[in-house]
């Protein structure tokens, strides 16, 4: 049978308690092996076939690596501390029609955070203003901050003015930003940066947002597609692979939109393909991108993010009808 080795290398420590490395073929478990320490080495005889090699451990980066064994194989994984996020700051003022839709993306995160178990403090509407901001940020240690609203080259800006600005943007400071908000990257973000924010998640220019339309519910997409960055942030995912998932997944929207205008089906969906194709091409990260991040979660409360994601349309479809008789 030929052999797997697998190398762990990363910066050299004892681990306790230990590492949790397992092989699994399908749902099955073939192979398990507790590391205390890195850089490690291990080697196991395995029947040829398709595996996937997991590791993990509280304090460090999850990694699942699949591998097909049709001969001696090598495979090389680096052991990652992971960064945690354990306390997070959503702010969704709300103004307009615009802001009362990133308001339902942002309740739509919020009900996807409390399924989630995680530590959140939320200011919504007239709450979300300048003196709550400073003060939840000052007296909280919070691990990232989510915010939807309108924004500037060099601002956020709420039902009390500006909230954010360069006077006070070493709020900021240590944190991982996602702001689902107009121009607020070009500028703002790369001053958080500069600050010492661990990453920012934002747009260069204006964001089109979308509506339920006869053919489609076009909010919906909207909504599951920018509620995704703060869920799957909180879930572990690096800054780098949401950022590389939220393009994917747009790229996906635009050429299903631009398949139903053809067939005309959906004779709308030309407008917001052009819409989510402009948004993706001005969605930017900024800072680090394979920065892991972690949440503490309470043992046993862990849930599927995708099943979060794909309620994330119900609920936000709901409050926009709410919106719309004026409940």
């Amino acid at each position: 049978m030929p052999i797997l080795t697998i190398r762990l290398t990363g910066e050299a420590m004892d681990v306790e308690p230990p590492l949790k490395l397992k092989i699994q073929k399908g749902l099955s478990t073939v192979w398990t092996k507790q590391i205390s320490m890195v850089p490690a080495e291990v080697s196991v005889s395995l029947p040829a076939g398709d595996y996937v090699i997991i590791l993990r451990h509280p304090q460090f980066r999850p990694k699942v690596v699949p591998v097909t064994l049709d001969r001696n194989k090598t495979v090389t994984i680096k052991v990652e501390p992971a960064i945690f996020l354990s306390s997070l700051f959503v702010l969704a003022p709300n103004i307009d029609i615009a802001t009362a839709l990133s308001g339902y993306t942002a309740e739509s995160v919020v009900d996807a955070l409390r399924k989630m178990r995680v530590k959140f403090d939320a200011l919504f509407g007239l709450n979300a203003n300048r003196l709550r901001l400073e003060l939840y940020m000052r007296a909280s240690d919070y691990d990232a901050v989510y915010y939807f609203g309108h924004g500037l080259a060099t601002s956020w800006f709420g039902v009390s003015g500006v909230l954010l600005t360069k006077d006070n943007v070493d709020l900021l400071e240590g944190k991982v930003v996602y702001a689902l908000a107009c121009y607020t990257a070009k500028k703002l973000g790369r001053m958080a940066v500069s600050k010492g924010a661990r990453a920012y998640l934002g747009f260069t220019e204006k964001v089109y947002v979308a509506f339920p339309e006869s053919e489609h519910d076009y909010l919906k997409d909207f909504i599951r597609l920018w509620a995704s960055p703060p869920i799957l942030l909180a879930d572990g995912w690096s800054t780098g692979r949401v950022y590389s998932y939220v393009t994917s997944e747009s790229d996906k929207l635009v050429k299903l939109y631009e398949e139903k205008y053809r067939s005309g089906e959906w004779p709308n969906a030309d407008w917001y393909a052009e819409a989510f194709r402009w948004n993706r091409s001005h969605f930017v990260l900024l800072g680090g991108s394979s920065e892991y991040v972690n949440v503490e979660f309470e043992k046993g409360k862990r849930v599927d993010v995708a099943v979060l994601l794909a309620s994330i349309p119900l609920i936000a479809g709901g409050l926009y009808y709410l919106y719309r008789r004026g409940g």
